[in-house]
């Protein structure tokens, strides 16, 4: 990518990012801002890069905020400023900075996120943000007191003092100080010596120091202690050892860093604690997730923060940018003024607190109020299906012509995990706090009896991702393009047994948004006007005997149909369109699982049960198969996005 404000080069395994603004002192305007955040993630996401230098050209390494556009700051948009010193400690590769002259305010904040300062003689220190009436708001009133001190910390923000390199180096705000035309030679030496130690083990080093800046010393030595256990497990380990008694050097030490691994504890079952290992494939940003299994009662155990992907936006921009850029798109797909709308039909964003909870007038106030009826939805998983059938109804009744219908989402990092903290008011803390069964649990255990059943096979699993992720390649809207073969699905970890990692969609960030009418002008504009036969809902038959999310039982003996309100909505649908399933060119169906994708075929009527495994192995369900199933690349491509998944799809 060419950038205009900085330089990223790259020597060998090392990159080098210049702030380049000399004529500014290098003071960060929000081009610079957004330029070196995907800068920074450019050098993340490339594993022939091992450290980082920053530095800056000119007089300054970075000489705080532009001033003339901080002049016109408002509080609302600091919320929205990229937070550069965060991006730069969370890297998981070593980070120096190369302090050539002034760094001052945000500057200052950047090189202390860095893992190690090394400053030229001519550098000068601080945080003048005092000066301005203001106070450091890019971490410098959390960094500098764990650096130098509280005291030093306080003296240094309460004046606005600006101090010089030697008493930078005093004071042990940077590891060295060095002359002008030695600053990058030094910074380069020391990236070389690092360059060569086992990336892995540097993760993990960074990665235990972080958190134990953050937490007790106990909890501290605890964390420390399990990363230590996790590096005995790689690779990297064993290559250095045996180079040590063997007395060679090392080969290269960089297959450990393709399974980094954070360990997480869960909650304690009784006295029983499960620590498990999460494998992180970055060229991804995937999460191979391993299982850890309790001993007392045979369950698997997975941590919260499983499936951490870098999100497409930050939470707080979701209902000021993602929600309405596909709002404005579906206006402008369909050719329709924001005016025309006259029923609002929200998907609710049950993480978003109010302004989620009331979508429907949020996006309001951002197009425009125009007084219509807004109707916000929750419906799980069926919420996006909600808001189509609303809007629908809505325009079938004649109560209006043209309605919209929309959801956007930011699913919490980790499973979907239950909405509060109290069992009495919500039965879903019981399950995670006494039963510790996330989501993929229950899908585990069915795609078990599946197979007992059935004789689904592991293969037959796998096969599902790698048509998904064939598909998901080629879609320019998919999140996750990776084609994978079937043998390196069959590689990836257990997520549950027999459910792997690549067989399970992750949860995402998402917004989708579509518009109903019955305006005969407004469909003779549109570009791609499509008739709706039916839209339905469905609810649970009893004696159905799926395993339901949030129960810990179900009946023991069938009665019902599997997914029995999935069966139901989809015979409502084929008699109110007057069609079967035998007419239907195009099938999307919402495969959170392996297991999903086969028996969603057998509960819409697409074969018998127990026949969807042969239909995938024959390739009826491929694209030019007999029923191509999710020519989009499914939510395996895509991520679950809970409210926006049924819209989109």
């Amino acid at each position: 990518m060419e950038f205009e404000n900085i330089i990223l080069e790259r020597e060998g395994d090392l990159a080098i990012i210049t702030f380049n603004r000399p004529d500014a002192m290098n003071a960060l305007n929000m081009q610079t801002r957004e330029e070196f955040a995907k800068a920074v993630r450019e050098v993340e996401e490339d594993e022939e890069i091992k450290v980082l230098i920053l530095t800056g050209s000119g007089k300054a390494f970075v000489a705080g905020s532009d001033i003339k556009e901080f002049r016109a700051t408002t509080p609302y948009a600091a919320h929205n400023i990229v937070r550069l010193g965060s991006i730069v400690e969370k890297m998981r590769k070593p980070v120096i900075a190369a302090v050539n002259g002034f760094c001052l305010g945000g500057g200052c904040e950047i090189a202390m996120a860095c893992d190690l300062i090394i400053a030229s003689e001519k550098a000068k220190f601080g945080q003048p943000e005092i000066n301005l009436g203001i106070i450091p708001g890019g971490g410098g009133t959390q960094r500098l007191p764990r650096l130098v001190g509280v005291c030093r910390a306080k003296e240094l923000i309460f004046t606005g003092d600006i101090i010089r390199a030697d008493e930078a180096d005093r004071i042990g705000l940077v590891n060295r100080v060095v002359s002008m035309d030695q600053l990058m030679p030094v910074a380069k030496e020391i990236a070389g010596k690092i360059a060569v130690k086992s990336a892995a083990a540097l993760q993990l080093a960074k990665q235990a120091i972080g958190k134990g800046l953050q937490t007790s010393l106990q909890d501290g030595l605890d964390y420390e202690y399990e990363m230590y256990a996790l590096a005995l497990s790689l690779e990297d380990k064993a290559e250095g050892v045996n180079a040590f008694l063997e007395k060679r050097s090392p080969k290269c030490l960089c297959e450990g860093a393709k399974k980094l691994v954070r360990i997480k504890t869960m909650g304690n079952m009784g006295n029983k604690v499960a620590r498990i290992p999460n494998l992180v494939d970055w060229s991804t940003g995937e999460v191979r997730l391993m299982s850890a299994k309790c001993n007392s009662c045979g369950t698997y155990f997975f941590p919260k923060e499983h499936y951490q992907h870098r999100p497409d936006c930050p939470r707080e921009k979701v209902e000021d940018v993602l929600l309405p850029s596909k709002v404005e798109e579906a206006l402008k797909d369909g050719k329709i003024e924001w005016k025309k709308i006259q029923a609002i039909m929200a998907g609710i964003f049950i993480y978003g607190g109010n302004a989620g909870h009331l979508s429907g007038q949020y996006l309001e106030s951002i197009f425009g109020e125009t007084g219509v009826p807004v109707v916000n939805v929750y419906n799980a998983c069926a919420t996006g299906s909600a808001a189509i059938r609303m809007a629908y109804n809505s325009v079938a009744a004649g109560e209006t012509d043209t309605a919209l219908a929309f959801g956007a989402d930011v699913s919490p990092k980790g499973f979907l995990t239950a909405k509060s903290d109290n069992a009495v008011q919500d039965r879903d803390v019981i399950r995670w706090k006494m039963g510790g069964m996330p989501n993929p649990i229950y899908w585990a255990l069915e795609c078990r009896k599946r197979m007992a059943k059935y004789e689904t096979t592991e293969e037959d699993l796998a096969l599902v991702k790698v048509l998904m992720s064939e598909y998901g390649s080629r879609n320019p809207h998919a999140r996750f393009k990776k084609s994978y073969s079937l043998e390196e699905v069959l590689n990836s970890v257990y997520v549950c047994e027999p459910l792997r990692l690549y067989e399970i969609c992750p949860v995402s960030t998402g917004a989708a948004a579509l518009i109903v009418t019955a305006d005969k002008e407004l469909i003779a504009n549109a570009d791609r006007a499509v008739k709706i036969n039916a839209t339905t809902m469905g609810s649970a038959i009893y004696g159905d005997p799926t395993i339901r999310i949030s129960a810990l039982s179900c009946p023991a003996v069938a009665e019902a149909p599997m997914l029995s309100e999935s069966y139901s909505a989809s015979r409502q649908a084929y008699e109110k369109a007057g069609i079967g399933p035998e007419d239907i060119d195009v099938l999307e169906l919402p495969d959170n699982s392996s297991w999903h994708y086969l028996v969603y075929l057998e509960t819409c009527g697409f074969c018998k049960e127990g026949e969807a495994d042969r239909m995938l192995r024959e390739g009826m369900t491929k694209i030019d198969g007999k029923i191509p199933v999710n020519p989009s690349g499914g939510f395996s491509s895509h991520g679950e996005a809970l409210s926006a998944q049924a819209i989109w799809q």
